[in-house]
C-alpha cells in the first residue's frame, strides 16, 4: 500500500476530527485542561513525581497514552454521535467536586483522583451529551489504570501474594529436586535463605497483566463469558509467574550466588518471565474461540481504526447543538457551570486554616518502665523497619514480672494516617513473619469507671511456640477495634477535626510450657487495664 496514501488519509482524518470539534469546542477545552491542573496540582505532582515513580506502579505512566489511542480509535463514533448539551453532566461534576473537598481535607489522594476522572467524565458529558460521551467509555475506563491502588488494598494483595508465591516457589522447588523449606515468605535452601520482599509479592505482575487481558479482552470478538475467563484468568497466571520466577532464583542461587537476586539480574528474569505470559494469554483466547458459542465470532484480535485514504467518507461531519427546548441559555449556563464547579472543587486546597495544629503530646521514649509489677526495658527498631513503617513515634517495650513472665508493647504512632500513610495491621503482617494464626477474633476488657475496651485477640503458633496477642487502635479519643472503623474515623476527623492523628498498640506473651491459655489471657488482660489510662498523655484526644 502507497504510504504517501496513508499519511494523507491520516492527516484528512485528523483535520476533519478537529473541525467536528470546531475552535469554540477547542477553546473550552483549553480552559478546561488550564482549570483542572491549576486545581489538582498537588494531586498530579503526587501522581507523576511520587506515585508513577514507584516500581510496582510505574507501567501507570503509560496508560493516559494507551487511553489517548484508544480514544484516536472512537474518532469516527464520536464525531458522528449526536451532540446535545445536557444538564445531566452536571451530577458527575457534582459528586466530583464532593471527592475533591473529602480528598484535600482528609488528604486522600485516591479521592483526588477518582474526583478528577469524575469531573473529565461530567465535562464530556455537559459539552457533548450523552451519546457522544458514550462512545468513550472504555477509554474512560481504562484510564482509571492510571491511578495507584489504595494502599490498604495494596498492602493485604501484597502480604497475600507474598505467601502463596512463596508456597508456589517452594513447590516448584521440590518438583525439581531442591530441597526447600518455607517459614511464611523465608525460603530455606539449606545453603542459604530466600527473603520474599514486598518487591517479589507479585503486586507489580497482576495488575499491568490484568490491563493487558482487559485490553486483548477489549479487542477480542467473542462472546462475553470468553472475554470474562481472560480477564480473570491474568491474577492466578501472575501469581504463577512469579511463583516461577522465585523457584528459578533458588536454582540459580547455587551457581550465581546472592547477585542472581538483587540489582539487574533480578529484574532482568522478572521481565523476562513476566513477557511469557502475553503468549499465553494468546494462546488462551485461540482456545477460548473454539469453544461454543462460535456464532458470529470473529478470529483473533480485531483493532479498530480509522479509514486511511482521502477519499473515504467516514462520517465526521458536525452533528448539530442541541439544548432544552425553548432555552437559549442552556449553552451559556452549561459552560459557566462547569467552570464554577472547578472552581469549587480547588477551594479547599486554597482556604488557610482548615488543618488544625495537633494537640501537645509526651514522646513514647519517655513511656512508664514500670507496669503492674513488671519491669520494662526499650527495644530499637532497625532502620529497614522504620523505612518501611515510616512512623511518627514508636515504642518497643519488653516487660517482666518477678515470676519472669514477658509482656512485649509495640506502640506505633502516625501523625497521619492518610496520603498512603497508615498503620501495618498485625493479621495481616504476622503470617509473612511465618506465624499461623490458629484463633482470631475479639475480647471485650472490663476497665475503671464501668467502661470497657474491645481489643482484637489472636491466638498464634510458630515451629512449636505459641503466643496470644491483643491490639487496638487508640484514635484521637476513641479505642477502635476493627479496620472499617479506622478507616471511617479517619475520614470522618479528618474532615471535621483537620486531623488523622493515632496509633495501633499491640500486646503479646508467649504461653510458657504447661500454661494454660486463660492464664495467658488473664496477664494480658491485667497488663491492658494498667495501659489504657496511661495512653492520653502519649496519643491526644
Amino acid at each position: 500500500m502507497n504510504h504517501s496514501i496513508l499519511r494523507s488519509g491520516s492527516i484528512t482524518a485528523l483535520w476533519v476530527f478537529l473541525k467536528s470539534v470546531g475552535p469554540i469546542g477547542w477553546l473550552k477545552a483549553s480552559i478546561y485542561s488550564l482549570l483542572l491542573a491549576v486545581a489538582y496540582r498537588s494531586a498530579l505532582e503526587q501522581l507523576v513525581l511520587g506515585d508513577w515513580q514507584s516500581e510496582d506502579w510505574s507501567y501507570c505512566q503509560i496508560v493516559p497514552l494507551i487511553a489517548l489511542y484508544l480514544a484516536w480509535n472512537k474518532r469516527n463514533e464520536f464525531a458522528s454521535a449526536k451532540t446535545a448539551f445536557v444538564w445531566y453532566g452536571l451530577i458527575p461534576l457534582g459528586l466530583g467536586v464532593i471527592l475533591s473537598w473529602a480528598g484535600e481535607l482528609a488528604g486522600a489522594y485516591t479521592f483526588l483522583y477518582l474526583s478528577l476522572w469524575l469531573l473529565l467524565i461530567g465535562l464530556l458529558w455537559t459539552q457533548f451529551g450523552f451519546h457522544k460521551t458514550a462512545t468513550l467509555w472504555f477509554p474512560l475506563i481504562v484510564l482509571l489504570a492510571a491511578f495507584p491502588v489504595p494502599s490498604v488494598l495494596s498492602l493485604k494483595a501484597s502480604v497475600l501474594l507474598k505467601l502463596i508465591s512463596s508456597q508456589l516457589g517452594v513447590f516448584m522447588l521440590r518438583v525439581v529436586g531442591v530441597s526447600a523449606f518455607r517459614e511464611g515468605n523465608v525460603i530455606d535452601l539449606g545453603f542459604t535463605q530466600l527473603q520474599v520482599a514486598d518487591a517479589c509479592s507479585g503486586l507489580r505482575y497482576v495488575f499491568p497483566l490484568m490491563l493487558i487481558a482487559l485490553l486483548l479482552a477489549y479487542w477480542f470478538k467473542a462472546h462475553i463469558w470468553k472475554r470474562l475467563v481472560l480477564l480473570l484468568s491474568s491474577i492466578p497466571l501472575a501469581v504463577a509467574v512469579n511463583g516461577l520466577r522465585i523457584a528459578l532464583t533458588g536454582i540459580l542461587w547455587g551457581w550465581f550466588g546472592e547477585s542472581i537476586a538483587e540489582g539487574f539480574f533480578h529484574g532482568l528474569a522478572g521481565w523476562l518471565i513476566f513477557m511469557l505470559t502475553i503468549p499465553w494469554l494468546l494462546i488462551e483466547m485461540y482456545v477460548l474461540r473454539l469453544l461454543p458459542p462460535k456464532q458470529r465470532e470473529k478470529a483473533g484480535i480485531a483493532i479498530e481504526e480509522g479509514p486511511s485514504h482521502p477519499d473515504v467518507d467516514f462520517e465526521c461531519r458536525k452533528a448539530p447543538r442541541t439544548g432544552k427546548p425553548g432555552s437559549r441559555l442552556a449553552p451559556v449556563a452549561l459552560f459557566v457551570l462547569p467552570v464554577l464547579f472547578v472552581l469549587i472543587a480547588a477551594l479547599p486546597s486554597r482556604v488557610a486554616g482548615l488543618h488544625q495544629e495537633l494537640p501537645t503530646r509526651t514522646r513514647l521514649e519517655l513511656f512508664p518502665l514500670n507496669i503492674a509489677g513488671a519491669t520494662g526495658s526499650h527495644q530499637i527498631l532497625e532502620k529497614i523497619y522504620l523505612d518501611k513503617l515510616a512512623l511518627s513515634d514508636y515504642a518497643v517495650i519488653n516487660y517482666r514480672d518477678p515470676q519472669d513472665r514477658e509482656v512485649n508493647l509495640y506502640i506505633a504512632y502516625y501523625e497521619s494516617q492518610l496520603k498512603g500513610k497508615g498503620l501495618h495491621l498485625p493479621d495481616s503482617c504476622l503470617p509473612g513473619e511465618g506465624w499461623f494464626l490458629e484463633e482470631t477474633g475479639t475480647r471485650n476488657i472490663a476497665l475503671a469507671g464501668g467502661k470497657t475496651l474491645t481489643v482484637n485477640r489472636i491466638l498464634m503458633e510458630k515451629m512449636g511456640v505459641r503466643e496470644l496477642t491483643y491490639y487496638w487502635f487508640p484514635q484521637r479519643g476513641r479505642s477502635l477495634s476493627s479496620d472499617w472503623q479506622l478507616r471511617l474515623f479517619n475520614f470522618w476527623d479528618a474532615v471535621t477535626k483537620g486531623r488523622s492523628d493515632g496509633a495501633l498498640l499491640r500486646l503479646i506473651t508467649p504461653i510458657y510450657g504447661p500454661e494454660t491459655v486463660e492464664a495467658a489471657e488473664n496477664r494480658l488482660q491485667d497488663f491492658a487495664r494498667h495501659v489504657a489510662p496511661l495512653l492520653k498523655d502519649y496519643i491526644p484526644d
